[in-house]
């Protein structure tokens, strides 16, 4: 009986071996034919519930305030959505004075958010690849009779709720700020209301790339036949070939755009002569004899800045005597940039995709864009050829580093570059240092590595080859050279073609003295004040501004980003400077994008760390594949990561028809209030052959471009001029006055209050108006001799 159990029990436990995971599972998938796919979607159903809740809290906010919303149209059009979705009006009075906002309920914010985030959901997941690693139909009520995989409508939904998750995280930091009391913190936070959106869009754009291109990529590598290796060195230069076709592609693409708008804003009279204007006539009046000057200066212009670049234009302008040339030529150059971005992407070993994407980065990079087009409409600086010149003289740099170019191209294209202006020397100064401590920190052959080698004796190896390598001296003599140039600039050249007076930006920084030397030596002894300037909000909105619309990938590549750290200190210091809107930070756009093409390889050992944290606490999403391809597809995510930053801002930020401002009616930067034809442009029609060439004519600001070419082009302003003894009237050879009587800032309307005709009407005839009060002309009445 005893063995009779025990066969039965060996023959049961034999045949149940290999059946009991299989019985199991079949009772499972009987019982439950028809289930839904719960698990992904109630993580993704979260995470868009979660960002749907962050998106409508802060758009209740930022409405509601005009400060914050401000930053993404205009106040005109913030009223208009406010009192659109319900929201009623609030007046409040703070330290500052009047203040208005708006309640608006957050009903009607989550509606709208609700909206956005589903159709933003159902379009990314339909453009997503239909086989991205799950199941054949992904949609929310899809059934499925197997074990339910993430598809690409859960995938995506995930993804890009917690992209807008980060919108909690403005919220909770405002309301902690508004709640304590902590001013700095809200500051801080409301400052950044636009950038912490573009950045959470920016998020969602890059994981959403990196979805598609994971799919897309092991495709191409299952579908891909076998090369020979004979050809692979032709397939990689077809490939780059085709990368830098379609970038140079859309570089014109870009200079298109902006020629056509600078151009526009030339015709219609929206184009000042100061800063702008004016370095058309310099070249006007060298090739006619009057010397490297207009008549806005203060004397010859070298006693502004040694700023010669411009006149390279000359052999072109001769042929076409026209500012719209130097408005085509500076666009054409500033876009040429992001050829040079691509070159150094390929020289740090990027590779030619992030060399595409890095460069179309830059192409949308809203500071390098406000240097085509400030704010206030200057649309001319020579200081723009320095990007794309320094951006050459750093590729060519890296290039002799490897042995690849010559030394002598890359001290020409550095000696060109200082022709921009004297402030290029602030960063020569620090790339020579540069060159020494990065070549001190290498380890060289030349000089015997032991094992047992102290601290002191690897110091001394260091410095050995900061002063006897090619590099080395070669980064001594440029931080030398650098100096003794910036000073002979502001304390010699400068004051001498200035009649002996000071540099006239010494005023920028009043607060440290009024000389050079007073500011030299205040900045030196008092760092408490120099403190005080620099670690403020101010300075922290001029950090963001610059590194956000890059993803903050500069940072990647410390070493390189430290060459413009002295500048970048010294325009916080500036009293007019920290804003990225102007001309004064264009070096350090070629600086950033230089760390950029480096840091996106730099940074590759510590995203795979930051990677392996996150994917081992959760599923979060970092484009890094960590495969045979690891080494080419990493650089490329970050500098999708980089262009996705730079969409998203210039969003808010740009003029360009890429930003918001640019399609607001109700924006003073609208495309109908700039660019259209206005009545005041064809008013000036009237006029423009009214007065001889022959004539000395005195103007004001934004119709002065249009008398450049006559014998005398006089600025007719509240600024004392020399050629005025610097006093507030026109020079005594002045045969007319035009008043731009409804143009920018104008302060005269009528003729009555042009105070030469109002004292001496004797003296002035004021000629028929045919333009509907748009212009004023003024003709000298001369005594017969």
């Amino acid at each position: 009986m005893a063995e009779a159990i025990e066969r039965m029990s060996k023959k049961n436990r034999g045949s149940r071996s290999p059946q009991p995971a299989r019985s199991v599972d079949s009772s499972r998938l009987t019982g439950n034919a028809a289930t839904w796919q719960r698990l992904p979607w109630r993580s993704s159903g979260g995470w868009l519930g979660l960002g749907m809740i962050g998106l409508a809290m802060c758009l209740r906010d930022w409405l509601g305030s005009q400060q914050m919303a401000s930053q993404f149209v205009s106040l005109v059009t913030a009223q208009k959505i406010s009192l659109a979705l319900g929201g009623s009006l609030q007046r409040f009075i703070d330290p500052s004075g009047l203040k208005v906002s708006y309640d608006v309920p957050f009903a009607s914010t989550m509606i709208i958010s609700s909206l956005f985030v589903v159709m933003g959901w159902l379009v990314g997941g339909w453009l997503l690849p239909q086989t991205l690693e799950g199941t054949e139909t992904s949609l929310p009520l899809a059934k499925s009779t197997g074990n339910a995989q993430p598809g690409r409508y859960s995938l995506w939904g995930k993804k890009f709720g917690q992209s807008l998750s980060w919108l909690l995280v403005w919220q909770l930091c405002w309301t902690v700020g508004l709640l304590t009391g902590w001013e700095s913190l809200v500051g801080v936070v409301e400052a950044n209301a636009s950038m912490t959106l573009a950045l959470s869009l920016a998020c969602a754009l890059w994981a959403w790339w990196s979805l598609g291109s994971e799919q897309s990529r092991g495709h191409e590598q299952s579908a891909q036949p076998a090369v020979p290796p004979n050809d692979t060195a032709s397939l990689a230069s077809s490939a780059e070939k085709s990368s830098w076709r379609s970038l140079l592609a859309l570089t014109l693409a870009y200079s298109l755009v902006f020629i056509s708008m600078n151009w526009a804003l030339w015709f219609n009279l929206r184009i000042p002569h100061g800063d702008s204007a004016m370095y058309e006539e310099h070249l006007w009046n060298i090739l006619h004899g009057k010397g490297f000057r207009s008549y806005l200066d203060q004397g010859f212009f070298l006693g502004e800045h040694l700023q010669v670049i411009h006149l390279g234009l000359l052999p072109l302008y001769s042929i076409w005597k026209s500012h719209l040339l130097l408005e085509m030529c500076e666009t054409l150059a500033l876009a040429s940039g992001a050829l040079i971005v691509f070159q150094l992407c390929l020289v740090s070993g990027a590779g030619r995709r992030a060399g595409f994407w890095l460069g179309l980065a830059y192409l949308m990079y809203f500071p390098m864009q406000f240097l085509d087009i400030e704010i206030d409409l200057k649309t001319f600086r020579p200081e723009a050829f320095g990007i794309p010149l320094l951006l050459l003289t750093l590729w060519q740099l890296e290039l002799w580093r490897l042995g690849k170019a010559p030394i002598w191209r890359w001290l020409t294209c550095l000696l060109i570059t200082l022709t921009v202006k004297e402030d290029y020397s602030l960063i020569f100064g620090p790339l020579g240092l540069w060159l020494m401590v990065t070549v001190g920190w290498q380890s060289s052959a030349v000089i015997p590595q032991e094992a047992t080698s102290s601290l002191w004796q690897r110091c001394q190896q260091s410095c050995w080859r900061m002063v006897k390598t090619p590099q080395g001296i070669a980064g001594g003599i440029l931080l030398v050279s650098s100096v003794v140039y910036l000073l002979f600039a502001v304390k010699v050249a400068i004051p001498f073609f200035r009649d002996g007076e000071g540099v006239h930006y010494a005023r920028y920084y009043a607060e440290f003295g009024s000389s050079f030397t007073e500011i030299a030596w205040n900045m030196a002894t008092r760092p408490d004040r120099v403190l005080g300037r620099l670690l403020n909000l101010q300075t922290l909105m001029f950090a963001i501004s610059l590194l956000a619309p890059l993803g903050f990938l500069p940072l990647l590549s410390p070493s390189r980003l430290l060459v413009g750290v002295p500048l970048f200190g010294l325009l916080c210091l500036n009293n007019i400077a920290q804003d990225p809107r102007h001309q004064f930070h264009a070096p350090l756009v070629a600086i950033l994008l230089w760390a950029s093409a480096y840091g996106i390889v730099s940074g590759r050992e510590w995203i795979q760390r930051i990677r392996a944290r996150l994917t081992a606490a959760g599923d979060w999403s970092i484009p890094i594949r960590p495969n045979e391809n690891y080494a080419g597809w990493q650089p490329e995510g970050l500098a999708v990561w980089g262009l996705a930053c730079a969409l998203q801002t210039g969003l808010w930020f740009s003029l360009s028809p890429m930003g918001v401002t640019f399609w607001d009616a109700n924006s003073n930067w609208s495309w109908q209030q700039l660019y259209r034809p206005t009545e005041r442009a064809a008013a000036f029609s009237k006029i423009a052959d009214l007065i001889p060439a022959t004539a000395k004519v005195a103007s004001t600001d934004y119709v002065h471009p249009r008398y450049t070419h006559y014998e005398r082009s006089y600025d007719y302003s509240k600024y004392p001029r020399k050629v005025s003894g610097y006093e507030l009237r026109v020079p005594e050879d002045t045969d007319y006055i035009v008043i731009d009587a409804r143009g920018p800032y104008s302060a005269i309307h009528e003729p009555s209050q042009i105070p030469e005709f109002a004292q001496y009407p004797e003296k002035w005839e004021l000629l028929p108006d045919t333009t509907n009060g748009y212009f004023i002309v003024l003709k000298r009445r001369w005594e017969s001799p």
